[in-house]
């Protein structure tokens, strides 16, 4: 009968209660790795609504004729999204005023409310955009359906 020395047999034991650890631990770690990941993809999405809105709340503010211009600022807001998210054209072809985005713009200030019942910051003419996104299908799991950000800047020239 042949004997091991026993700081063989030691390691042996050891090196199976490692890959015991691991598999106990494995899940745990996959499930923190997937949220990062979420949280990533959200920000990024969160961060490019945001641009849009304030990108095309800019465009919009050159003056009152301008403020509640749709189609500028909507073509604002797809060109922001396209560079940033590289849609490669998943958004719909021309327009924005159904899902998967949505972009409204309104002149505020002379008693008309920008957002809800909030009048502009001075209460003087402003512009507010509104981007909607739905959130696209290449984000693994969909825990907010859609993004919403407004953004308001007052309007440079009144006429």
């Amino acid at each position: 009968m042949e004997t091991r020395p026993i700081s063989q047999t030691r390691r042996q034991r050891n090196r199976g209660n490692a890959v015991i650890e691991f598999a106990v631990m494995a899940p745990m770690i996959a499930v923190v790795l997937f949220g990062v990941l979420e949280t990533a993809f959200y920000g990024v999405i969160f961060l490019s609504v945001e641009n849009a809105a304030r990108s095309a709340a800019m465009r919009n503010s050159f003056g009152s004729d301008s403020a509640a211009d749709q189609q500028s600022a909507c073509t604002i807001a797809r060109e922001e999204l396209d560079s940033i998210l590289k849609t490669n054209g998943s958004l719909p072809a021309p327009g924005c005023s159904s899902a998967p985005l949505v972009v409204t713009s309104k002149l505020c200030g002379d008693g008309v409310a920008c957002t809800g019942s909030q009048m502009s910051a001075d209460g003087k003419a402003a512009t507010a955009v509104t981007v909607r996104l739905t959130v696209p299908s290449w984000v693994p799991m969909r825990l907010i359906p859609e993004i919403t950000r407004t953004a308001e800047m007052k309007v440079r020239q009144t006429n």
